[in-house]
């Protein structure tokens, strides 16, 4: 198993970029107001990205490595560092490649923040769409597992009750299964 972490990546250029920013404040500090005010009248400095492209990082790994299952945690990171077109455009590219390599590719993401349109149009790419669901009631908490696409089958396959203990992720009670 290999494992790309993002997030410390993401983690680095956070704090090297904030350690950039801390530098030229410091400079600028040093600087006589005229020399700063004739510095200001020159227009709008460079504006620059960070140097680290993560979602290129996603769409290499992929296409590189031969694996048969690929976990994506979480797509929310990405729709908040990329456009919804780009990452759209890594998650086709990522399928097609997966089809190839006959792998499968799991992708989590958190429902209700990124818009209807979006999260329709991810169901769409996808082969099959699990659903975790959590209702409080009083004191306690219900988890329901919707399954609402299967590939190759039309209607919503089933929902299941489940709960989470030392043993993982367990399957309580199925009320509907095709």
């Amino acid at each position: 198993m290999e494992i790309e972490d993002i997030a410390s990546k993401y983690s680095k250029s956070v704090l090297s970029g904030e350690q950039r920013r801390v530098s030229v404040y410091q400079q600028r500090s040093k600087i006589k107001l005229k020399e700063l005010i004739e510095i200001g009248s020159q227009g709008m400095p460079e504006v620059t990205k960070g140097d680290e492209d993560f979602l290129a990082i996603v769409s290499n790994k992929i296409k590189n490595h031969k694996a048969d299952k690929i976990v994506i945690n979480s797509l929310d990171f990405f729709l908040t560092q990329y456009s919804q077109e780009d990452v759209i455009r890594t998650i086709q590219a990522a399928k097609i490649s997966n089809l190839e390599n006959k792998g499968v590719l799991f992708m989590v993401m958190t429902r209700g923040i990124h818009g209807d349109i979006f999260e329709r149009k991810m169901e769409g790419l996808a082969d099959c769409v699990l659903e975790l669901e959590v209702l409080q009631k009083g004191s306690t908490f219900e988890r329901f597992l919707a399954v609402k696409k299967m590939k190759n089958y039309a209607k919503k396959i089933g929902i299941a009750r489940y709960a989470i203990d030392s043993d993982g992720f367990i399957l309580e009670m199925i009320e509907r299964i095709m």
